[in-house]
Parts: structure tokens; C-alpha cells; sequence
């Protein structure tokens, strides 16, 4: 194709009164007004949201992609620890008690908590419920690192996509100071080994007892804590102040 078949001459260009283009045969109208700036607008968004949503559905497909090498599309049944009448109902007095004397703020309370505590709080408690049967409690060591089994559901990140599962082991650890607790994931194992480094160290700034601080007489009781001591396969939480400890 020659310059002179693309390059329009001067001779061939429109009015410039009234009309963007160059008539056409069979126009009913040779100098039509240009079309409102509204409709480019309209346009313009259109193709822009329609480059997002791309992007997007891309993107989700990528991130689904890395969450499939280390998750699984079913999850894991974990056991489950029930424990006996009797066993809820000295874990619940327990644990009452020392959240009355914490918020009573008049003596020192102190609670202690083993892994089967938890799981058989866990599997009775509709307040945990929406953690049950996504972690089961092995063990505390007596470097206070605590040790679980995981099946915890993903999120969706495309809905034609079945949701995936991260099955494998964690390791936990209490951080507490004076008014405050946190639960920190020290480390995840799945499987095949291969769990995503940047995720880990993701998940690692997050407070896994976060969603419970929404409540607020859960959150008025962290606030008494002092510290979170371990040993004997437990975690120990006490609301007295060092000074009180050290008989000052």
C-alpha cells in the first residue's frame, strides 16, 4: 500500500464546520456533529472495566494456581476430642472463674490451659465453632511452641473454582506483655514441603486470636493479662504484676 492510498488530501477532507469525518457515499447526512464526549467517556470505561475484570479473572487464575502447589481440593478429618461431661465442666469452671477474678481486678487469677483443653473446647463450645474440625491440638512444648494439625479452608478465589484446603501441620507460639496476647504462627508444613515462603511470612505478622478481639469482654480480659508462661505441656496466662511476683 502507497503513502497516497492512507494519507488523506487536502481535497478529500471534510468541512470543518459541523462534521469530525469525512463524508461517505450514501450519507443521509454529509456533515453529521460530532458524537457527545459522554459516549467516548462511556466507551472508554467500558473498556477499562472490561481490562480490570481481565486482569482480574488472570490474576485469580494465577493465584489459584500457586495455592493448588501446596493445598489440597479436599480437606483433611481431623480427630476430634469431645472429652467427658465432667472434663468440660472443670474447663469451663476454670476458665470462668479466672475471667471473673481478671475483671474483677481484685486478686490475681491464673489459667491454665493444655492442648486437650483446648481441643475439648473446641469441639463443645459454639463460641470456637468456627474453628472446629479446622485445627486439632498435639501437643505444648516446654519452649511454649504449640503444635497442630490443620485443615483450614482457603478463600474462593474464583467462583467456578473448588475451593482448596491447606492440610498439614503448624507450630504456634503465645507472645504476651502487660494488656496484651497474640498467637503467632512460627511455621507451616504441608505434604509435599513445598508451602509458599511469602505466605508464611505473611501469615506471620497476623494475630490468629484477632477475630476474637471484636468481642469486648474477651478483649477486657486480655487487657488484665500480665504474661503467658509455659511448661508441663501447658500455657499458663496470670493477670498478677511482675512486682507482685517478685514479692515487691
Amino acid at each position: 500500500m502507497s503513502t497516497s492510498d492512507i494519507v488523506v488530501q487536502d481535497h478529500e477532507r471534510p468541512p470543518e464546520r459541523g462534521s469530525n469525518r469525512r463524508p461517505r457515499p450514501g450519507d443521509d447526512n454529509p456533515n453529521p456533529r460530532a458524537p457527545k464526549f459522554g459516549c467516548i467517556l462511556v466507551g472508554l470505561l467500558g473498556a477499562f472495566f472490561i481490562g480490570i475484570a481481565i486482569n482480574v479473572v488472570l490474576s485469580g487464575l494465577r493465584h489459584y494456581d500457586n495455592l493448588a502447589n501446596f493445598t489440597q481440593p479436599a480437606a483433611l478429618e481431623l480427630p476430634e476430642d469431645r472429652g467427658t461431661e465432667a472434663e468440660l465442666l472443670t474447663i469451663r469452671e476454670r476458665v470462668e472463674l479466672f475471667r471473673k477474678t481478671a475483671l474483677a481486678g481484685k486478686d490475681p487469677a491464673e489459667l491454665s490451659l493444655s492442648a486437650k483443653d483446648l481441643n475439648i473446647l473446641i469441639a463443645n463450645d459454639a463460641y470456637l465453632a468456627d474453628v472446629r474440625e479446622t485445627v486439632f491440638f498435639e501437643k505444648i512444648d516446654d519452649d511454649g511452641l504449640i503444635h497442630a494439625q490443620i485443615s483450614r479452608p482457603m478463600a474462593k478465589v474464583l467462583p467456578w473454582k473448588p475451593r482448596r484446603y491447606l492440610n498439614g501441620k503448624m507450630t504456634l507460639k503465645i507472645e504476651a506483655a502487660p494488656g496484651q496476647v497474640f498467637l503467632r504462627v512460627v511455621d507451616i508444613e504441608v505434604p509435599n514441603g513445598n508451602f509458599d515462603a511469602k505466605i508464611l511470612a505473611a501469615w506471620q505478622t497476623q494475630d490468629e486470636l484477632d477475630p476474637y478481639k471484636n468481642d469486648e469482654d474477651f478483649e477486657d480480659v486480655i487487657k488484665t493479662i500480665q504474661s503467658a508462661t509455659h511448661g508441663e505441656g501447658q500455657i499458663t496466662f496470670s493477670t498478677a504484676h511482675p512486682e507482685i511476683e517478685d514479692g515487691k
